[in-house]
């Protein structure tokens, strides 16, 4: 059926990519119409209309797909800013029981429930926002699996903040395969950052209403009074059947201000004996979970670098001038098959300076061994106090005063891993590491 959207995209603007995929989908009617291995995730959604969103149920000349596609566009353009999925969740459940109740005839319990939507609204969000594509230059991905999450969990959490609006971390790296402790192959995470006040949480039962969030306020790592900061992590597991993708959710909470670090916020197995949670467990997912944060900590840190490659884009503008009908459609297929738009990080990054021979001193000099990456945080500016004249103020005794430690910024930076008495041909063996 032929869905005009015009509207809401002129009324709109922020989330047009949005309403033109749900224009797609209408077109043609859900049908699942092809996968490519050679693009991510996100843009298989997109070009194949693989994302399924409750307001399909309905025919769109019915109420029912305009009452759900105002909700959705009331969501995304405003309310997903604030306010946490389940949030949406529950409106769905509560003004929308036709939806809920055909969704339970193939879903079996409440919390898988939960779990598909909060997953279909991620991929949403990611739509909706011209969510970005994480690429890694193949150095860096296997140098940030190298590195110590024990270690670098010292950072704080509210230290870390997404660069985009939504991100999709793309793993699909055969010399650093991401994978979990059972040995399934990640293909991919998405990432949305969000901060609810602690004022919209108490209005929406968010942490009681919530076993892994009651938990963290348990422990302290969830404040009363403190707005809280959430990472939601949509994982996408590798597989050769596109029909039958398998995804994780885990979202890491604290309180911001509150000085938590990532090991504080990242729940592990023993910490969750006692609670049953849907999907698989902490410890299932601890390298993954590893690689999101490293990932997340070195497009933090002061000497990252990235790089915005528009392969798809510079498709499109190419087809525009092709004239001939049957060339263009050939293109068009092939844009759609090959190419895609993403972020390359970690340019400056390769092996040409992860060998360090000679790196210990010669009267103790240890065989070859890996010297594990970490990151840490540095404070960065004034350390001594000022007059408005810029000269240091003293104290009696004629020292400099300094400036309190929480008044000055923090920068996280990244020691990178490095063999040390090493050589190429050596075959180095090293331990994983976990949050911890």
């Amino acid at each position: 059926m032929q869905l005009n959207l015009t509207a809401f995209k002129e009324k709109r603007p922020s989330i047009a990519p949005l309403f033109e995929y749900i224009e797609n989908a209408a077109l043609t009617q859900m049908e699942v119409s092809g996968y490519s291995a050679t693009i991510p995730y996100p843009d298989n959604l997109v070009n194949y209309n693989r994302l399924f969103l409750p307001l399909f149920m309905y025919s769109p000349d019915s109420k029912e797909f305009v009452s759900l596609l105002n909700l959705f566009a009331d969501w995304f353009e405003r309310l997903s800013f604030d306010y946490p999925n389940i949030a949406l969740i529950n409106m769905l459940i509560n003004k929308h029981s036709g939806v809920i109740n055909n969704l339970r005839k193939v879903i079996a319990s409440d919390d898988e429930l939960v779990t598909f939507l909060d997953a279909r609204i991620i991929e949403a969000e990611h739509i909706a926002r011209s969510g970005v594509t994480v690429d890694y230059h193949p150095d860096l991905m296997k140098m940030l699996s190298l590195t110590d999450s024990v270690k670098s969990c010292s950072v704080p959490v509210d230290h870390l903040k997404l660069p985009y609006s939504s991100l999709y971390l793309d793993f699909r790296n055969p010399q650093a395969p991401v994978v979990t402790r059972s040995g399934q192959v990640i293909h991919g995470c998405y990432v949305q950052q969000r901060i609810v006040s602690w004022s919209v949480a108490q209005r929406i039962n968010l942490v009681e209403g919530d076993a892994s969030l009651r938990l963290q306020a348990e422990r302290g790592t969830i404040q009363s009074g403190k707005d809280i900061m959430m990472f939601q992590m949509l994982f996408i597991y590798d597989t050769k059947d596109p029909d039958k993708i398998v995804n994780s959710a885990f979202n890491i909470a604290a309180s911001v201000d509150a000085g938590v670090a990532i090991n504080q916020a990242v729940l592990n197995d023993d910490d969750v004996d006692n609670v049953t949670f849907a999907g698989d467990s902490f410890e299932e997912m601890s390298a993954p979970i590893s690689m999101v944060m490293n990932t997340i900590m070195y497009m933090n840190a002061k000497d990252s670098e990235r790089i915005e490659i528009k392969e798809a884009t510079g498709m499109k503008h190419k087809i525009k001038s092709l004239k001939n009908p049957s060339k263009r459609r050939k293109a068009e297929a092939r844009a759609k098959r090959d190419f895609y738009d993403y972020v390359r990080i970690g340019k400056q990054f390769s092996f040409d300076g992860f060998f360090e021979v000679g790196g210990e001193s010669d009267t103790d000099k240890k065989s070859p061994h890996l010297r594990l990456g970490h990151f840490h945080t540095y404070y960065v500016g004034e350390r001594l106090k000022r007059d408005a004249d810029g000269n240091v103020i003293r104290d009696e005794n004629g020292k400099g005063i300094p400036i309190p430690p929480t008044s000055r910024e923090k920068e996280i930076k990244w020691v990178a891993p490095v063999l040390i008495n090493a050589s190429e041909s050596d075959n180095m063996q090293h331990k994983k590491r976990r949050i911890q």
